[in-house]
């Protein structure tokens, strides 16, 4: 589980061996999808959450997506307090049978518009820094454009940014 390695330092043995085939796409279930809308429908801050999913023949299919963290409960837009990605997490683990980790963030823009590639780049580089991305954990960014659910992930190619296509 990546969250107990990344925040605890614990080292789990996968149930799955992970899919080494480069990301060339995003996908979301029918589920996933209708959550991350609703989200967008919640104007007014900037806001973010996890994506669960797994890495499939270089689609990464999004299971799950999180409303944000409670704001009270201290962290950041890309890094959230412990308690609430360890709770998530364990949640996944528990319903998928350890299928499904968490691959990643989403954020939107506190007026739900896509965002622009210069906003998903600094978003990126400011988690990447962290280790939040790589080439198998990304970043999605979401909007609505003209009255349509659209987004953009990033993830790195060899060390450097890059951009891959979400279906929504």
């Amino acid at each position: 589980m990546r969250a107990l390695s990344r925040l605890l330092g614990v080292t789990t043995t996968p149930l799955s061996t992970p899919d080494p085939t480069p990301l060339q796409q995003v996908s979301f279930t029918a589920e996933a999808r209708r959550t991350l809308g609703v989200q967008l429908h919640h104007r007014g801050r900037v806001r973010g959450g996890l994506l669960f999913g797994e890495a499939r023949a270089g689609t990464l299919h999004v299971t799950v997506v999180t409303p944000p963290a409670l704001p009270h409960w201290g962290g950041t837009l890309l890094e959230p307090d412990e308690r609430y990605v360890l709770g998530w997490s364990d949640a996944m683990y528990t319903l998928y049978r350890g299928q499904v980790d968490w691959v990643g963030h989403w954020v939107a823009r506190a007026d739900s518009t896509l965002p622009t590639l210069e906003e998903d780049l600094a978003w990126f580089e400011q988690g990447a820094a962290s280790g939040l991305f790589d080439e198998q954990h990304v970043l999605v960014t979401a909007g609505w454009a003209d009255g349509v659910l659209t987004g953009r992930a990033s993830v790195m190619f060899g060390g450097a940014w890059g951009v891959l296509p979400v279906h929504l």
